[in-house]
């Protein structure tokens, strides 16, 4: 029985499987702690009136001390292949914290992409894929609360452009408020082979404070490494993941391979290291 898209998050958990038992039931270990199951059984019965044929699935259910997750993939048959209906790689969960609950989507594809609603850290989305990086998240410092954008997205013609953006306003206030708040932007385009438009932008109060824009000589690979803040703000990114998602290894280097970073152009924000072409050499 293909088992790959329930494995591929069992993998990012460190959980194994067990079985199956003569009922067709998979036991789900977190080490020897048994934390969920999955199991193929009859999903919806054979309709003789309609002359629909019984739906099998397997479910899987996950409780353990780090997550809930509840799925039913139906199985169908056409006499020639099984096949399913599920997007073999997008998945739904939720992630226990104290005493609240993070939800997740996650999509493990090419077209990587996720997204985080947690009461601790915030909402945050990351989609990663041809369209290049896409980020925004929320964090906190000592003394503000803070919020960012970075938007990149690298080609071989006159099409690269690169944005950050961050808000912040004092720890006592809200970044959705009219009082307190400020937001800086910098944005390039690529408009010839060897020329950016730069433009900078600062808003005070959701109102339009500063605006300036020039155009120079280099590439959009140049203004990200000597701007910094879109790769801070990418790193720090991947940190939280760490903090937000209970899974054993970093899920940008288990997701994105080396020839999606080349493919994508997107080693400036994801490095190939040494350890990573071994991990998929």
């Amino acid at each position: 029985m293909d088992l790959n898209y329930e494995k591929k998050l069992l993998d990012l958990l460190g959980y194994t499987l067990s079985g199956p038992d003569k009922n067709k039931e998979y036991k789900i270990l977190d080490k020897e702690a048994v934390v969920g199951y999955i199991k193929y059984q009859k999903i919806q019965s054979r309709n003789k009136r309609k002359g629909e044929p019984a739906i099998y699935g397997l479910i899987t259910n996950i409780n353990s001390n780090q997550i809930v997750f509840n799925n039913i993939r139906k199985i169908y048959d056409n006499g020639f292949q099984m096949y399913t209906d599920k997007d073999i790689d997008f998945y739904e969960l939720d992630i226990k914290r104290d005493n609240d609950i993070d939800r997740v989507e996650l999509n493990l594809g090419e077209s990587f992409n996720i997204n985080i609603w947690s009461k601790k850290f915030g909402y945050s989305k990351l989609s990663i894929d041809c369209n290049g990086i896409h980020l925004f998240y929320s964090s906190k410092t000592d003394n503000y609360n803070i919020q960012e954008i970075v938007n990149y997205h690298l080609t071989n013609e006159t099409l690269s452009h690169y944005e950050y953006q961050i808000t912040y306003c004092d720890k006592h206030l809200k970044l959705t408020g009219d009082k307190g708040v400020t937001t800086r932007e910098i944005s390039g385009y690529q408009i010839d082979l060897n020329k950016l438009k730069i433009f900078e932008k600062t808003y005070i109060n959701d109102k339009l404070r500063t605006k300036w824009e020039t155009c120079v000589d280099g590439t959009i690979e140049e203004m990200v490494l000597k701007h910094e803040m879109g790769i801070d703000a990418f790193n720090h990114y991947r940190y939280l993941l760490g903090k937000i998602l209970p899974f054993k290894y970093d899920i940008i280097d288990e997701v994105i391979h080396p020839e999606l970073i080349d493919e994508y152009n997107l080693k400036l924000f994801i490095p190939i290291t040494e350890n990573k072409e071994k991990i998929y050499s």
